[in-house]
């Protein structure tokens, strides 16, 4: 049937193809003309009015959960002592002023005073009570919880209050639990775990973390990253056929491939080498309070909400590092700082990647092996090792990443399209990753200026980036942290103050001269200043640089003004950051030479230039490894220590000895109060690396002809006092045959995996060591992966999904065997083992790679 239009009144004829077209194409036109926009520019506004819902909802909504009725805890208790008693509470175990109630005490022996304190309706995990703050002995009555209207909502048996500082006893009485103080006490308190009775309201529970939701969000990052990847790849491997024929193009895609391969292989390797000759097997720093305190012990108890996913830490909001943390925390099954580490490698080896990659294709695809050096020497050196060392550092590598991908695809692509859509959900995604996110709306209001002074016709695009630059920024102003007072003994207090250390950031890896840096810049200023003679169009190579020029130079000078007291070097964590600045200005290099190249001896200038420019700034970037490595030096035998002590107070739970140890020293983290109160509650105690986890304690049931005997000192093997073990040598020495099993145990409830450690010569003939699982009765043999011989080597196996013994047999009188009793490992650890052991080796293979691409090449 024919398609028909009407015109006029009764009039009907035919529409061809063609005329369908036009027809369509004239509406569309009549309608731009009368709103004035385009369909892309109107879906550009919507996307963007889209956002500001969303935020809108996300804030009434977080404002309308603080509407609950309020709630009281009563307290019965009479002190001998005492000035005044006073509650804290808290989510995460961090007890400060703000969140506290002091009532004064009435001293007295007889009768108990009522103490009233007024709670906040939702979001505690923890109360401490202060009873007194004299030397005393208390008793505790009745404890109940108390809503707005007086109503009981729950009691508690005032056993129930675990001791914490300065209490010598607690004994149960007839009228109530009895509290004495140590002598001389201060400052005596008492924890009570709440987060389990805080139950949350069917409004609140919408807000909670859960599995489901956690899946969900985690799900929606990867599509968000893999969208980014196949518009990328894309971009970077389509080639024009009219141009370049199919053969030479196949080549040249599977060439490309090569050297982005070389690259990440690089990178990761050399990472995953620094790991493996520094090992960092406890959480270090802001990891105990960032991780353990704030997310993961929430989110054990179920009263972790997404409001807390959002909140502040220091000056960040790091929603996608908590959301990485409580990811590698569910797979995983363990909390494990090495699992963070390789993670985070991966992801800082794929910027590396990007960055070549989109200099790359902006550069018409050229000198991509020259690309992948420059991102290699500033990406793969370990000058920033504490970046890669401490797992929580991820905030930093989330920020390059979403600052260079959304300052490629919102300046690239055509407003309205799809990838112009995704870089400005990236720039979105910058202000949850680190404070400087704030910065990249500046940078890319930038590179749409050259382009409106390019071409006059981009205005009207112009004028939707900027305001979606203007919209995250103002966002981003609004999210921002308020001044902290702890750190505003870090912030400039002089002219001079501030340019020095905005000098030294500039000139990186220079960053001990900071006059250096107009050395460093000197070739951004010069593409600058041709184009301004000349007049002449930039490219968009040229516009690529100038955008990442302003994001490190606004980088530079927030960590000058926050963080450059005295004139202040930077910190080795902002080396990441800072780096690109040599980036750019070598890509600015590139852009100036390839403009003045004229004639051969102008080339040959050139490369001259070129080459004398990468050897200073390789040069420059080894002295500022040396540096580095130096300092790490020291902080190898720190993190040794760490590992070691708070294995033992987890083994012991000698509170005096561990409290006595040296911050940063001996402990990972700065109050070794606070830490042993961390590592107290049970949440956190279950989910401990493996370094530093309580064995899984083993009783031996069936031991026959003595041949099994509990590991001594006396033996010629090295001892651990903190490690039961049990070695088939007995009275008959390496004679001694027969047969160990143990008393039933588990399930596992960590993660995966259990690792022994085992020695001797167990896996020649006769020797046998197995976990036997008691619901089938399958065995799985223990193997190490060499002959320990008079040494101990780690084991790893699976763990059976329910409870099961350990089964071991010495059939032969010619050696013998030991093992020690099992740790629990999480599910992808040993994977994480294996990569960082086989580092040497990866390095080995990139480099030969690097080889076999220069020759193709």
């Amino acid at each position: 049937m024919e398609d028909r239009l009407a015109i006029g009144e009764g009039i009907r004829a035919p529409l061809s193809h063609a005329s369908r077209i036009s027809y369509s194409d004239a509406v569309h036109e009549k309608l731009r003309r009368a709103t004035g926009m385009s369909s892309r520019t109107r879906l550009a506004w919507a996307g963007l009015a889209a956002v500001s819902l969303v935020v809108l909802g996300v804030s009434v909504g977080q404002r309308s959960r603080s509407s609950h009725p309020s709630r009281t805890l009563e307290i019965e208790m009479r002190a001998t002592a005492g000035t005044s008693a006073q509650l804290f509470w808290a989510a995460d175990l961090r007890f400060v002023e703000e969140r506290s109630v002091r009532i004064p005490l009435q001293p007295g022996s007889d009768g108990f005073q009522r103490l009233r304190f007024p709670l906040p309706p939702s979001g505690i995990g923890w109360l401490r009570f202060d009873p007194t703050d004299a030397p005393a002995e208390i008793v505790i009555g009745r404890v109940r919880l108390l809503d707005s209207n007086q109503h009981l909502l729950a009691t508690f048996d005032p056993q129930t209050f675990k001791p914490a500082n300065q209490i010598a006893s607690m004994t149960r009485q007839e009228a109530g639990t009895k509290v004495t103080t140590t002598p001389g006490a201060t400052d005596p308190f008492l924890f009570l775990s709440f987060g389990t009775l805080d139950r949350p309201s069917r409004w609140d529970t919408l807000w909670l973390v859960t599995p489901t939701a956690l899946l969900v969000v985690s799900l929606l990052a990867v599509t968000l990253i893999a969208t980014s990847v196949v518009i990328i790849g894309v971009a970077a491997f389509r080639t024009e056929r009219s141009a370049i024929p199919p053969g030479i193009a196949g080549a040249s895609r599977r060439l490309s491939a090569l050297w982005m391969a070389v690259l990440f292989l690089l990178v990761f390797s050399a990472k995953l080498l620094l790991m493996r000759e520094n090992p960092v097997t406890v959480p270090f720093w802001d990891q105990w309070d960032g991780e353990a305190a704030i997310l993961f012990a929430p989110y054990e108890r179920e009263s972790l909400d997404w409001g807390r996913m959002f909140d502040f830490h220091n000056e960040h909001r790091i929603l996608f590092t908590r959301l990485l943390a409580l990811d590698l925390l569910a797979v995983n099954g363990e909390w494990d700082p090495r699992l963070e580490q390789v993670v985070n490698a991966g992801i800082h080896a794929c910027t590396a990647v990007l960055v070549a990659v989109i200099f790359w294709v902006s550069g018409a695809r050229r000198q991509l092996d020259l690309l992948v050096f420059v991102c290699a020497l500033t990406f793969a050196l370990p000058f920033s090792w504490d970046s890669t060392l401490i797992g929580f550092q991820s905030a930093f590598y989330f920020l390059l990443l979403f600052s260079v991908l959304a300052l490629w695809l919102t300046t690239r692509h055509r407003v309205g399209t799809g990838p112009w859509y995704v870089g400005w959900v990236y720039a979105l995604c910058g202000l949850f990753t680190a404070a400087g996110g704030l910065l990249i709306p500046l940078a890319i209001a930038g590179v749409i200026s050259l382009k409106v002074l390019d071409d006059r016709q981009e205005l009207r695009d112009a004028f939707i980036n900027v305001g979606a630059c203007a919209c995250i920024s103002a966002l981003g102003v609004w999210l921002a942290a308020p001044p902290l007072a702890d750190h505003a003994f870090l912030k400039v207090r002089t002219v001079g103050d501030f340019v020095t250390s905005f000098g030294r950031d500039l000139a990186w890896p220079w960053i001990d001269f900071p006059p250096a840096a107009f050395v460093v810049w000197l070739p951004l200023a010069v593409l600058l200043a041709a184009a301004a003679l000349r007049r002449a169009r930039t490219t968009e190579f040229e516009r690529l640089v100038v955008g990442l020029s302003i994001w490190v130079t606004l980088q530079s000078a927030a960590l000058a003004y926050g963080r450059g007291v005295g004139g202040a070097m930077p910190a080795t964590r902002y080396f990441d950051i800072l780096s690109l600045g040599f980036v750019a200005n070598t890509m600015a290099l590139l852009a100036v030479l390839d403009r003045a190249r004229a004639s051969r001896a102008a080339t040959r200038g050139a490369a001259a230039v070129l080459v004398g420019w990468l050897v200073v700034g390789a040069v420059g970037v080894d002295r500022l490894t040396s540096q580095s490595l130096t300092n790490l030096a020291v902080y190898r035998q720190y993190f040794a220590a760490h590992a070691a002590n708070v294995r033992r107070y987890v083994i012991t739970d000698d509170v005096a000895e561990f409290k006595a140890k040296q911050p940063l020293v001996d402990l990972p983290y700065p109050s070794p109060e606070h830490l042993a109160t961390l590592l107290q509650d049970p949440d956190i105690r279950r989910i401990l690396p493996a370094s530093v986890r309580q064995p899984i304690h083993v009783q031996p049931q069936t031991v026959t002809n003595g041949a099994f005997v509990q590991e001594a000192l006396d033996v010629a093997i090295p001892h651990d006092p903190l490690a039961r073990g049990w070695l088939s040598l007995s009275d008959e020495g390496r004679r001694a045959q027969g047969r160990f099993e143990s008393a039933p145990t588990g399930p596992c409830r960590a993660g995966g995996h259990l690792t022994f450690q085992v020695s001797g010569y167990l896996g020649w003939k006769g020797q046998y060591l197995a976990v036997k699982d008691l619901l089938t009765g399958v065995e799985r043999a223990v193997r190490p992966s060499r002959v320990p011989e008079e040494s101990w080597v780690e084991a790893t196996i699976p763990c059976p999904a329910g409870p099961f013994d350990i089964v071991a047999i010495d059939a032969t009188s010619e050696s013998w065997f030991g093992f020690r009793e099992p740790v629990e490992r999480g599910r992808a650890s040993p994977l994480v083992e294996t990569f960082i052991g086989a580092s040497r080796g990866l390095l080995i293979a990139a480099l030969a790679l690097a080889v076999l691409a220069a020759r193709w090449s």
